[in-house]
């Protein structure tokens, strides 16, 4: 290898499917030489060293920018990897029915698993079980900037509860946003806390705001360093500034759907992509309930009843690359529709 490669891989270690590329460069330009789709489960030196192969098969010229077919030449080519996570998942809580739907719908499109309880509507021992429950990975409070009236007398009572989930827990994160920032006292030495304590602004009362700080900071949050879905929305933007035009990005994923939308930098200032992470919009849900399993009857062309469909799509989950031909190909097909849909409705801003 010389000290400056003139090929690399480029790796996205998904959760159905891991996918290689292969980037090499011709004269003076960057170029996509071949790419390998596998299953998430296979070995991805077993892709890389197939799809090294095929490449320089397909054209022997490219050996010396590629190296040799053999395995370990293949494996030292510069690399860059990324990996898809399961999304984490979001208990929010607030002190109405109403500052809670504002809240969830912004935690749904933020890349978060939700669940979600009122003071209006919960009692405090169930509250306390629902945050207390070991799958939960972060804690969501939220009100109103400035709290509502129906709000403003449950911020002490809502502060006191997070805080005693928070001491039996310490290593979990909590966030308060918006007016819910008045009770922060209550959680004491907040740098002693493993888990932290971060203020977020308060969720937009309209849905389709022109923008969401609290949809930026879940999505801060929610997604590791090396997420591939934090590149998409760059991506989307970069496009929109080459072909000058508006550029809209969906990726339907087996744990979460994508959204990204981007118009053209203008006047000297760049502008950002806006990026929507959807778990509720996965092709593949963890447990399909009526309202998804209806969603699916609706575009499926095979004949089959609600039942058999939930038990097809639990399975797709559990084996995504299994029977991908004859009904398996309909079945995808049908699922990916209604993911789109559930896409479509969790992001009405976007559009």
């Amino acid at each position: 290898m010389t000290a400056e490669p003139r090929a690399f891989l480029a790796i996205d270690q998904g959760s159905a499917t891991t996918s290689v590329a292969l980037i090499g460069r011709l004269a003076s330009t960057w170029r996509w030489l071949g790419g390998l789709a596998v299953p998430a489960s296979a070995d991805p030196e077993i892709a890389v060293q197939t799809l090294v192969e095929r490449v320089v098969a397909a054209d022997l010229s490219l050996r010396d920018i590629v190296g040799a077919t053999t395995g370990p030449d293949a494996a030292e080519l510069p690399r860059l990897t990324v990996t898809s996570r399961r999304p984490p998942r979001l208990a929010v809580v607030a002190g109405s029915e109403r500052a809670l739907a504002a809240l969830r719908a912004t935690a749904d499109r933020s890349g978060w698993r939700t669940v979600a309880a009122s003071v209006e509507s919960v009692d405090p021992l169930a509250m306390t079980s629902l945050l207390l429950d070991p799958t939960v990975d972060a804690v969501l409070a939220g009100a109103g900037d400035p709290p509502r009236p129906d709000e403003r007398s449950t911020i002490a009572e809502l502060s006191s509860l997070v805080a005693a989930v928070a001491e039996r827990r310490p290593e979990l994160p909590i966030i308060l946003a918006g007016g819910m920032s008045e009770g922060q006292a209550a959680f004491g030495d907040v740098a002693s806390r493993g888990g932290g304590l971060l203020l977020a602004p308060a969720a937009e009362r309209e849905v389709d705001a022109a923008s969401d700080p609290l949809a930026a900071f879940l999505l801060e949050v929610a997604l590791p360093v090396d997420d591939p879905r934090r590149a998409i929305g760059a991506a989307t933007q970069a496009l929109a500034d080459v072909l000058d035009r508006r550029v809209e990005t969906i990726v339907l994923g087996h744990d979460a759907s994508v959204r990204a939308s981007a118009a053209p930098s203008a006047g000297g200032v760049a502008a950002t992509a806006r990026l929507a992470v959807v778990p509720n919009a996965a092709v593949a849900p963890d447990e399909p309930d009526d309202a998804i399993v209806d969603g699916v009857l609706v575009w499926s062309t095979v004949p089959s009843d609600r039942h058999r469909l939930r038990d097809r799509l639990r399975e797709l989950r559990i084996a995504p690359w299994a029977d991908v031909t004859g009904e398996g190909t309909a079945l995808r097909m049908a699922a990916a529709r209604a993911a789109l849909g559930r896409l479509v409705t969790h992001t009405p801003g976007a559009a």
